[in-house]
């Protein structure tokens, strides 16, 4: 993820994840949207803290509801460090994962 990073890649553009990479099936996950979908807390922290930019507001928010999604205290507590100003209390509704 830090060598994407470094070549250019947005760590918050969506990419196409094989089968059998992450999960069984083929998704289409950012690679901090599947940082918080493995439960992955220390990627998501490199992710966050080695970025060129934080994730702006509305994306915070959906990031930080797929972690309460996926009930990770953890990846809640990296995303919470990482809360841009002013960001208000995440309204969680009509997030959904991508992923099963």
């Amino acid at each position: 993820v830090v060598q994407m990073m470094a070549a250019g890649e947005d760590p918050y553009t969506p990419r196409e994840i094989r089968a059998d990479l992450v999960f069984n099936n083929r998704v289409e996950l950012s690679p901090i949207e599947a940082g918080i979908a493995t439960h992955r807390a220390e990627i998501v922290d490199i992710i966050l803290f080695t970025a060129p930019r934080l994730p702006d507001e509305p994306t915070w928010v959906r990031l930080r509801c797929l972690a309460q999604l996926e009930s990770d205290n953890d990846v809640k507590e990296v995303l919470n460090r990482y809360q841009p100003e002013p960001a208000t209390p995440p309204s969680c509704d009509g997030v959904e994962r991508t992923w099963r």
